[in-house]
């Protein structure tokens, strides 16, 4: 790998992920970094991409974010029975309650649920790797459209 390619990696965390700008900045003709394939496709970027973000930490980080939660909370009336809050969020798909507290004129009862943004977007960068989905601009303007009928579409070839 070059020292090039080194500092494009460094510069690319800089810049947030814009990898025609970070080229540039490293030193690349702006020919060259209109076409940042030249740079991801060389076998020193894979050797540096290796080295820098190994799949085991990718791996073991995706595995989190598929499996994130975030916590909430809902007020409800102090009369309100504690039973009664937990059998509600009982039903809930994939709720959890944590704990309830109590004070003068309310019960609040704090729950983790799916973070399902989170999931979403990890699971899309799955698929993606995979070769299951490709966009060819992230940034293009029908991207959710796009995403939406990918995910209606898998969801309507799985079994019931």
């Amino acid at each position: 790998m070059t020292t090039k390619q080194r500092l494009t990696a460094s510069k690319l965390v800089e810049n947030g992920g814009n990898i025609g700008k970070a080229m540039k900045e490293a030193g690349y003709s702006p020919a060259t970094a209109k076409t940042p394939k030249k740079l991801t496709g060389s076998k020193g970027w894979a050797i540096l991409m290796a080295e820098v973000l190994p799949d085991e930490n990718l791996i073991r980080t995706h595995q989190g974010l598929l499996g994130s939660y975030k916590l909430g909370s809902y007020t409800f009336p102090v009369s309100m029975d504690d039973k009664f809050i937990k059998k509600i969020f009982k039903n809930l798909v994939g709720f959890k309650v944590i704990r309830i507290e109590v004070n003068e004129k309310n019960k609040i009862c704090f729950f983790v649920v799916p973070d399902y943004p989170t999931r979403r977007t990890a699971l899309e960068l799955a698929y993606r790797i995979k070769g299951r989905l490709t966009i060819s601009d992230p940034d293009e303007i029908n991207r959710k459209e796009r995403m939406d009928a990918f995910f209606d579409n898998l969801a309507a070839s799985l079994p019931n």
